[in-house]
C-alpha cells in the first residue's frame, strides 16, 4: 500500500469490523468443538456430575461429527509428471515429501483438516528457515476480535475460564480478497498477535502486532504506547525471486464448504442433547430407588417444621423420605413408592443423537454402536456417503496443499538456490479411504500393485521397501514371463513387450539375454 498508515489500518478496521458477525459464529463453533458448551443443573445434579472444573460434565457430538470427516483426510505423498531416474524416483516428488516431513506435517496436517473443518477455516503462513535450508509452515486460526463474545446473554452457570474461551483473542490470520468475495483474487493476508519482548531496561513488555502479506512484499507494523500504528525498521522487506519476480502471499486458506463449521447444524441438537442426558441422569437419580412417603410427620432431619429456607428438610434423593404433617390423628402411615425404569428416557437421548446423524451426514455408528441402529448394509451405505464427503473435502484442502507446496518451492528457488524446476506440477496424494473388499475387487480388475498400495496409504518410502522385497520381485518376473509367453505367441518382439509393460532400457538389456536362453512355453490356444 503507498497510503499512508493511518488510513491503512483505518481500512483494515474497516474490513475487520465487517467481519464482526463471521466471528462470532467462528468463537461459537470453536467454544462448542471444543466442549465448552451451556449445560443447566440443579444443585442436586451438581453434586455427583459438576465435579471437575477443568473438565464439565458434557455429551460432546460436535466434535465427532468433525472428527469422523477428518479422519478420511490424510496426505501421504505428493505425485508430480517430472521423468523418474534411473531407479524410479522422482526427485522433486521425494523434495517435496521432505519438505513435508520435516516440518512434522504428518500429525500436523491433522490440526489442519480439524481447525478447518470445525471452524470453517484455517491458514498455512509459509516462510524460510536460512538456518536449516527449508521452507516452514506454520497453522494459524482466524482472526478474532476482543470485543466479539459468542456467550448468549442468556447463558447462566458459566466459569470465567469458559467466558474468556467464547470471546475473541486478537490474534490470528484473515484473507482479504478482490470485492471482499473468497472466490475472487486473493490481494492480501493479514496476521495478527500479541507479543513479548524486552523493554531494554531488565524487564518485559507486550505490544500488538500485524504483518501484512502482499505478493511482492512484506510489511510489519507494531501498535506503539501512544495508541498508533508504527511501521518497523525492517518494513517492508521484498518477497521476490532472483529476477525480481513477486513469489506470491505465502499465505493459504483452507476453506470447507461454504465457509460453514462442518457440525454448525449439530449445535443445536447438541443443547437439546446435554439438557436430555441432565434430565434422564436427574429422574434416575430421584425415581431409580425407591422412596419413603410419611404422612402424620416432618420430613426433617430434627422432626421439626420445615425452617423457612427450608436447610432441616430432607434433600431429594435415593430412598428419602418425603411426607406431610396435615394429616388428621389415627391416618398417619409411612409407605414406599417404588422406582421406575428410566429405559424409555434414554431412548429420548438416542433418538435426538440419530437427529444429529441424520443432519450432519454423520454414520450413526459413529455415536451409538448397537445392532438396533441400522443393518450391516445399512451402516455401509452410511459409511459410503461420509466417504464421499471426505472425497469432496480432498479435493477442496488437495488443492490448497499443492499450492502450499508450490509456494515452498518458489521460496527455496529464492532463498535456498535449490534450483528445483518450477513447470513441474504437483498433486497430492491421499490415504485411499476405500474398503479392503473394494480394494480386492480393484486388484481383480488388474489395477497394479503399487497403486493399490498408494490406496492403502502406504508412503513412497514404504512403497520402495516393499519394492525391494524378494516376494515383490519373484511376484514381478512371474507376471513378466506369464506375459511375455502370450505376447510371443502373437509374434510381439521381447524388446517391444518389455518396453509396453513400462521397464527401463537398462532392465530390458538385463532381461533380454535370460529370456531368450530360455525357452517359453507356448501359450495355450
Amino acid at each position: 500500500m503507498s497510503l499512508p498508515i493511518s488510513i491503512q489500518m483505518s481500512y483494515l478496521e474497516a474490513l475487520n469490523r465487517e467481519m464482526l458477525e463471521r466471528q462470532g459464529e467462528v468463537l461459537l463453533a470453536r467454544a462448542y468443538h471444543n466442549g465448552i458448551q451451556p449445560v443447566y443443573m440443579t444443585d442436586r445434579q451438581k453434586e455427583f456430575l459438576d465435579l471437575h472444573a477443568n473438565n464439565p460434565f458434557r455429551c460432546n457430538i460436535v466434535r465427532t461429527v468433525t472428527t469422523a470427516l477428518c479422519d478420511g483426510l490424510n496426505v501421504v505423498g505428493f505425485e508430480t509428471d517430472e521423468t523418474p531416474d534411473e531407479n524410479g524416483n522422482k526427485p522433486q516428488a521425494q523434495w517435496f515429501w521432505d519438505v513435508w516431513n520435516k516440518n512434522k506435517m504428518d500429525t500436523m496436517q491433522y490440526d489442519v483438516h480439524e481447525k478447518a473443518l470445525s471452524e470453517g477455516q484455517a491458514f498455512i503462513i509459509l516462510d524460510w528457515d536460512a538456518e536449516n535450508g527449508y521452507p516452514i509452515m506454520v497453522l494459524h486460526e482466524q482472526f478474532t476480535d476482543v470485543h466479539v463474545n459468542a456467550a448468549d446473554v442468556r447463558w447462566s452457570d458459566l466459569t470465567v475460564a469458559d467466558i474468556e474461551s467464547l470471546a475473541g483473542t486478537g490474534q490470528g490470520v484473515w484473507m482479504v480478497y478482490e470485492n471482499n468475495d473468497p472466490y475472487q483474487k486473493r490481494l492480501f493476508a493479514v496476521k495478527q498477535w500479541s507479543e513479548i519482548f524486552d523493554d531494554g531496561e531488565g524487564g518485559v513488555d507486550s505490544r500488538i502486532r500485524r504483518t501484512i502479506y502482499f505478493p511482492d512484499r512484506i510489511e510489519r507494523y507494531a501498535y506503539d504506547d501512544r495508541g498508533k500504528w508504527v511501521e518497523l525498521e525492517n518494513s517492508p522487506s521484498r518477497w521476490v525471486d532472483k529476477n525480481g519476480k513477486p513469489l506470491g502471499i505465502p499465505c493459504f486458506s483452507f476453506n470447507n464448504k461454504n465457509l460453514r463449521p462442518e457440525a454448525w447444524d449439530a449445535i443445536p441438537i447438541q443443547d437439546a442433547n446435554n439438557k436430555m442426558l441432565v434430565d434422564v441422569l436427574g429422574a434416575a437419580d430421584t425415581t431409580g430407588f425407591p422412596f419413603l412417603v410419611l404422612l402424620g410427620g416432618y420430613p426433617t432431619v430434627d422432626g421439626k417444621k420445615p425452617a423457612p429456607d427450608n436447610s432441616n428438610v430432607w434433600p431429594i434423593g435415593p430412598g428419602q423420605v418425603v411426607g406431610n404433617n396435615d394429616i388428621k390423628p389415627g391416618e398417619a402411615s409411612l409407605s414406599k413408592i417404588e422406582g421406575s425404569d428410566p429405559t424409555p428416557l434414554m431412548e429420548v437421548i438416542k433418538d435426538m443423537t440419530m437427529f444429529a446423524a441424520q443432519i450432519t451426514g454423520t454414520p450413526a455408528s459413529r455415536f451409538i454402536t448397537t445392532a438396533q441402529i441400522a443393518s450391516a448394509d445399512t451402516l455401509k451405505e452410511q459409511e459410503r456417503a461420509l466417504r464421499k464427503r471426505a472425497l469432496n473435502r480432498q479435493i477442496l484442502f488437495g488443492d490448497v496443499w499443492e499450492e502450499v507446496m508450490i509456494m515452498a518451492r518458489r521460496i527455496a528457488n529464492a532463498f535456498g538456490n535449490a534450483g528445483l524446476d518450477e513447470n513441474v506440477s504437483v498433486e497430492t496424494v491421499w490415504r485411499n479411504i476405500t474398503t479392503i473388499d473394494e480394494l480386492k475387487d480393484e486388484q481383480s480388475l488388474g489395477v497394479p500393485l503399487e497403486s493399490l498400495w498408494i490406496a492403502l496409504g502406504k508412503s513412497p518410502e514404504q512403497i520402495t521397501m516393499m519394492k525391494n522385497t524378494e516376494e515383490y520381485r519373484i511376484q514381478r518376473e512371474k507376471a513378466i514371463w506369464e506375459g511375455y509367453a502370450a505376447a510371443a505367441a502373437s509374434g510381439v518382439p521381447v524388446d517391444v513387450y518389455l518396453k509396453r509393460i513400462g521397464l527401463s532400457d537398462d532392465e530390458i538389456k538385463e532381461i533380454v539375454p535370460e529370456i531368450r536362453g530360455e525357452r517359453i512355453p507356448p501359450a495355450e490356444m
